[in-house]
């Protein structure tokens, strides 16, 4: 398999494994189990206990049997070794069978990691230089395909390359203000964010810009949130109010957070009317017990709007 000569690609998270699409009850392609080693495969050396043996699996490799990859991929048994036998004889992999186990290896393996990109980004510019946490590990699925967040937010080297690894979202320029954005939102909310979110905070980010969009992730994990709800809610209700700059989003969120009613607070939520009659889960104390359990992004839609409504 020639990886260096395509001409595009793009990178997936291994978290993607986690995704509904991915977790979808389904028989496998030779295609989704070829991209299913890819994932499974270590990315560093790492040691194992099998039965009484201590064992150690490399870095490109994968300690498994022909019955676990047959409930996987929802194959037969023969189909299985028939696969296995086809990769390997296209070089792609080497297998090695005991009565115990299938260790898998993929051959070049470091062609889907980032030293690979190092290597063709320094041939692309002497201006790029890529870093690689050896612990922060990214696996590279390269198409023919580019994605929007990918054409958007990298400096336009020849490969225009985002990589995205499990823990860190790294660009070629590392002064990129969207890497930087990013960073933080895994960082402060979610370390291996879904692709979908990438997509949002990229979307997001094209509108608000660096500053508005680290302000959004600094106020949201304050909170305590652990995904993209509350962000999503804060930079919609920006874009209702048509603000652009980070002074108009930090006056508009001061002038909401300070309550409108005549009646004070004193920091005594008994003393607020239920605006909503007999609907106790839509109260102002309902709703503030909630936030401080589990975070303003666990509201509903109509708790949001409920909460809002004892503030303007």
């Amino acid at each position: 398999m020639e990886v260096g000569n395509m001409t595009g690609w793009i990178s997936l998270y291994r978290s993607i494994e986690n995704h509904w699409i991915y977790e979808e009850d389904r028989t496998f392609s030779k295609f989704e189990a070829w991209i299913d080693i890819l994932l499974m495969v270590n990315h560093t050396d790492k040691k194992i206990t099998l039965g009484n043996e201590l064992i150690t699996v490399k870095r490109g490799q994968k300690v498994t049997s022909i019955r676990k990859l047959c409930d996987r991929w929802k194959w037969s048994n023969n189909k299985v070794k028939k696969y296995l036998d086809m990769l390997q004889h296209d070089g792609m992999i080497l297998i090695k069978s005991d009565t115990k186990k299938t260790v898998i290896t993929v051959v070049n393996y470091d062609k889907y990691q980032n030293q690979e990109i190092k290597k063709r980004q320094r041939n692309d510019t002497n201006e790029t230089q890529m870093k690689h946490d050896s612990d922060k590990e990214t696996t590279e699925m390269h198409f023919e395909k580019e994605t929007d967040a990918y054409q958007k937010h990298t400096n336009n080297n020849v490969n225009n390359e985002l990589i995205m690894s499990n823990n860190v979202v790294v660009e070629p320029n590392q002064k990129n203000d969207f890497a930087e954005v990013i960073n933080l939102y895994q960082n402060d909310i979610q370390a291996t964010p879904p692709l979908t979110v990438i997509n949002k905070l990229s979307d997001d980010f094209d509108m608000f810009g660096k500053e508005i969009m680290l302000y959004a992730i600094k106020k949201s994990a304050l909170a305590g949130n652990r995904d993209y709800r509350f962000i999503d809610y804060l930079t919609k209700e920006w874009r209702k109010q048509q603000l652009k700059t980070l002074e108009a989003v930090e006056q508009f969120e001061d002038k909401r957070n300070q309550p409108k009613h005549s009646y004070s607070y004193n920091n005594d939520r008994n003393g607020v009317t239920n605006k909503y009659g007999d609907r106790y889960d839509l109260s102002f104390q309902a709703l503030e017990l909630k936030k401080e359990k589990s975070g303003i992004a666990s509201f509903t839609q109509e708790e949001y709007k409920a909460y809002e409504s004892y503030y303007f």
